[in-house]
């Protein structure tokens, strides 16, 4: 394995797994399935790679694993009869989370001793591709106990060889761990203090299990004395350059293709804008996206990252509307220790210090407080802030993409923005156009969502009525994409299993109401005929029993009979 990269190892330690693995990277996207994942999920692990892991496991918890960097264990019913446990362990556990295993095992049938040993030794063997001498001690024991890995970090620190410890006992091994007890109690034991030849070190000590079943534990220790913030983040640096297969897989999958090709549209003007887009990626001036709410303006800012030669760098995304303006500026930049009233002990670092390198992309930008406007300005034209409490200037390199659903210059000419940040943040200017303004890309928008849906909801809806698709054609859509996405996801949600058609009775009832197709199109009529198909299917579920199909509707009997004569029912 010496000769392979970690994205290899990682690669060859989940497809030779025993037990049903899948590897996914930083945004959930699957790397790889085993074979006995693609067996037990029953799908086409080629076919499934490179999707997010909820359309192959609706609502997988993996993306909490992602953003929270802790292990999750959850239940999941696939399908009628398989219902799963599924154990999601982040890779790696040392501050910087770049992707996550998924193990998986039906929850009726739990793993025996060698399939847990075959889970434990592919999680082994995923450590020592990433974790062998990264500046944090890492120990790996099985359920026993007994050490299958450690890394030199650990044992410089143990002043012990790693390699003649193996199936030892780390009780012996290392007096200080509390594994065996972690293991048996199956509950973590977080950042406690301990001192081992004569220096003080941070341990934690956490369980490892497969199915809810514990196979064994890990643990991680770093001296406390000598390393600082800076210390520690320039070891979580080094983590990140050799954590390297999130990166090279986002590389990988955007090198024959353009990102913008996976955005949805061949309305005329939006492939315009959509070129121009591709374009401008290739540079590095600040980009500001104008559009209403739901238009794409982040699928954008995702895109020009993608596309830029800053794509195998951090994108990083702050919502200028949802941050207080109290938070705001340490959410920016940081802050140091005892900046503030429970401010974390070492400090934190800000979203431009984590987007170094990268791109930062602001949303919501019109809401930003008039008074952080000038501190945002002085990062763009000096490339240099200070953390909250802090005096040293830090430097950074980002591409700053920004995004408004408001007309700043109007905000301009109220005062409540700055000419000279307006001016350095529209160097170039996307304006996307409403949804209203391509009508003729609904169609592939609506097969694109009901793709997706159908992975999500695991139904096999085919297609909308022609109703319904002259409904949303000629609606207005003042939440633009986004609503579109809301309306069919209602409708799935209503849909039965067996169904292959959205038909309006489907429909939300305020979409119903408020939904007025233009002239072409009669509400009325399309109120009619939902209410008309909602009286035969109650008839169809009761029997024909007309009491219990007006109870099922909730109206009077005699309101009942009088809408069966009205459209004609016997």
């Amino acid at each position: 394995m010496a000769d392979k990269t970690p994205l290899d190892q990682l690669r060859l330690a989940a497809l030779s797994a025993g037990c049903a693995a899948i590897l996914v990277d930083g945004r959930g996207k699957i790397l790889d399935i085993n074979p006995a994942a693609a067996r037990m999920l029953a799908i086409d692990a080629k076919a499934a790679t490179g999707q997010h892991l909820s359309l192959v496991m609706p609502q997988t918890r993996v993306m909490e694993t992602l953003l929270t960097g802790k292990p999750v264990e959850q239940q999941l019913q696939l399908g009628e009869a398989l219902q799963v446990t599924v154990s999601y362990r982040p890779l790696p556990l040392a501050g910087i989370v770049n992707g996550a295993v998924a193990l998986c095992h039906p929850t009726v049938n739990p793993p025996q001793e060698g399939e847990q040993t075959r889970c434990l030794q592919m999680l082994v063997d995923i450590y020592e591709a990433i974790l062998a001498d990264i500046p944090i001690g890492i120990v790996v024991v099985d359920r026993a106990g007994q050490v299958v890995m450690m890394n030199a970090t650990y044992g410089n620190i143990l002043a012990i060889d790693p390699s003649t410890v193996v199936g030892q006992p780390i009780s012996k091994v290392a007096g200080f761990s509390r594994l065996p007890e972690v293991i048996q109690a199956g509950t973590a034991r977080l950042a406690r203090r301990e001192t081992v030849n004569q220096q003080e070190i941070i341990v934690t000590e956490e369980p490892l299990n497969n199915a809810g079943v514990p196979i064994g534990g890990i643990s991680k220790i770093m001296p406390v004395e000598g390393y600082r913030t800076r210390d520690l983040l320039r070891m979580f640096e080094l983590l990140e350059s050799k954590l390297i297969f999130y990166k090279e897989e986002i590389k990988s999958y955007w090198t024959n293709k353009s990102p913008f090709s996976e955005i949805v549209g061949e309305n005329l003007q939006f492939i315009k804008i959509k070129r121009l887009g591709d374009k401008v990626a290739r540079g590095d001036a600040s980009i500001l996206l104008v559009g209403e709410s739901g238009t794409g303006k982040e699928l954008f800012a995702h895109a020009i990252h993608h596309a830029s030669s800053r794509s195998a760098e951090p994108f990083v995304k702050l919502n200028c509307a949802a941050i207080p303006e109290n938070l705001l500026e340490a959410e920016l930049f940081g802050y140091e220790e005892g900046a503030f009233t429970g401010a974390a002990k070492g400090g934190r670092a800000g979203k431009f210090e984590l987007a170094h390198g990268g791109t930062i992309f602001l949303d919501e930008i019109g809401d930003m407080p008039f008074s952080m406007q000038a501190k945002i300005l002085r990062v763009l034209q000096d490339r240099t802030f200070e953390r909250v409490g802090g005096q040293t200037p830090i430097c950074v390199d980002v591409r700053i993409i920004a995004a408004t659903n408001q007309d700043l210059q109007e905000l301009v000419r109220q005062q409540k923005f700055r000419l000279d940040l307006y001016y350095r943040l529209s160097v170039i200017t996307l304006e996307l156009p409403p949804l209203r303004d391509r009508r003729d890309d609904i169609p592939l928008l609506v097969q694109k969502i009901i793709a997706d849906m159908n992975a999500k909801y695991r139904l096999n809806i085919k297609r909308v009525s022609a109703d319904v698709q002259a409904m949303l054609v000629h609606y207005s859509w003042p939440g633009n994409v986004r609503q579109l996405q809301n309306v069919l996801e209602y409708a799935f949600n209503l849909a039965e299993y067996g169904e292959e058609e959205i038909t309006v009775e489907h429909l939300p009832p305020a979409f119903l109401r408020e939904g007025a197709p233009d002239r072409s199109m009669d509400l009325e009529e399309v109120m009619a005929r939902a209410e008309r198909e909602a009286l035969i299917r109650a008839l169809q579920a009761t029997g024909g029993n007309k009491q219990n199909a007006a109870n099922l509707l909730g109206i009077h009997r005699s309101a009942f009979y009088q809408k069966l004569k009205k459209y004609g029912l016997k």
